[in-house]
């Protein structure tokens, strides 16, 4: 073995390791034990993963913090296995990686309360028994390189699972904001707009509405289903309604006429409800990958009409993900 070779080996302390065993009740053999049991908890966790409810959860968020805790456990059947020989690098980052998985789970406990949720701290109480042992190896040595190394993957990879939800998930850094929406609507309110034989100052026979919307930026892998929400309020003399839905018109792939579902459905239905006629079209982002859309309704005369009737109003809304609404305004009058 070269010189080099020799001196990285003893820099990352994995020569020779030390023959005895961690002793049961001290903390090395308490740390073992508890790395494992929070490596076979990500590894359980990451395995349920692959089965939530469809459309339930941000993708980009169920591949990212997958992603953090496979590394996690692999880091953590290192760990384990360096402290049951005793290696000093192991010895080393036990303490400082322990005391960093209380910090995120106590984070986590927090943020999720503060939502509303319950979390049991699984891993605090893990943890907290493993750094409450006793001291077996003494003096503790520091970490040199490859423990150094170990300590720098773990702790990113502790943060991913903390702020997961507010970068990756829906709404996060990483989502598109309202901001970011941009939206127009145009419609053929008068005999120019394909009904030229219709008097002036009458309303048309047939009205053609057209709702583009584009984004500024896009998401790394979008999911879930967003809600375009067409209303419109109208009534003739007698109070009843001046426009009725005409036939659907084809839309582009991802985006489906009648479809409804969460987490859009709530707030859909609330934009809904603020015009007299509505329909609804859905978007499924992971199809429709956040590209310019467009969607074109006719609505059709339901009666003719008698002097006094009032201005058609639309009321067009894109509805993202059940977190916010770009709502659009158009009035046709005669």
């Amino acid at each position: 073995m070269t010189d080099r070779v020799r001196s990285w080996a003893r820099d990352t302390e994995m020569l020779a390791p030390v023959p005895e065993e961690a002793d049961p009740g001290f903390f090395e053999h308490r740390a073992m034990l508890a790395f494992r049991a929070l490596a076979a908890i990500y590894l359980a966790g990451i395995v349920l993963a692959f089965f939530p409810e469809p459309n339930r959860v941000s993708l980009l968020l169920i591949l990212t913090f997958n992603l953090a805790a496979l590394i996690l456990a692999i880091v953590y059947l290192l760990i384990a296995r360096g402290l049951r020989q005793l290696h000093r690098w192991a010895v080393a980052v036990a303490r400082p990686v322990l005391v960093l998985i209380v910090v995120e789970d106590i984070v986590l406990l927090i943020t999720t309360v503060l939502d509303g949720r319950i979390r049991v701290p699984v891993a605090t109480v893990i943890a907290g028994w493993a750094l409450l042992g006793p001291i077996g190896v003494q003096p503790i040595p520091r970490p040199k390189v490859f423990g150094a190394v170990v300590l720098a993957l773990a702790t990113p990879m502790l943060a991913a699972l903390v702020f997961s939800h507010q970068v990756f998930g829906w709404g996060g850094v990483l989502d598109v904001q309202q901001s970011d929406l941009v939206s127009s609507v145009v419609a053929s309110c008068g005999p120019a707009g394909g009904n030229p034989g219709t008097p002036a100052g009458e309303p048309p026979d047939t009205i053609h509405l057209t709702y583009d919307w584009a984004w500024k930026k896009g998401s790394p892998v979008p999911s879930g289903l967003d809600v375009v929400v067409i209303g419109w309020t109208g009534d003739d003399a007698q109070g009843r309604p001046l426009y009725l839905l005409g036939d659907f018109l084809p839309t582009q792939p991802g985006v489906y006429d009648g479809r409804r579902g969460y987490p859009s459905l709530e707030m859909g239905n609330a934009v809904a409800a603020a015009s007299k006629g509505s329909w609804q079209w859905g978007i499924e982002l992971d199809e429709q990958q956040l590209e310019p859309g467009r969607i074109d309704v006719d609505l059709e005369r339901a009666r003719d009409v008698a002097p006094g009737s009032q201005p058609l109003r639309f009321l067009v809304s894109y509805v993202h993900l059940g977190l916010w609404h770009v709502d659009v305004p158009l009035t046709c009058e005669w």
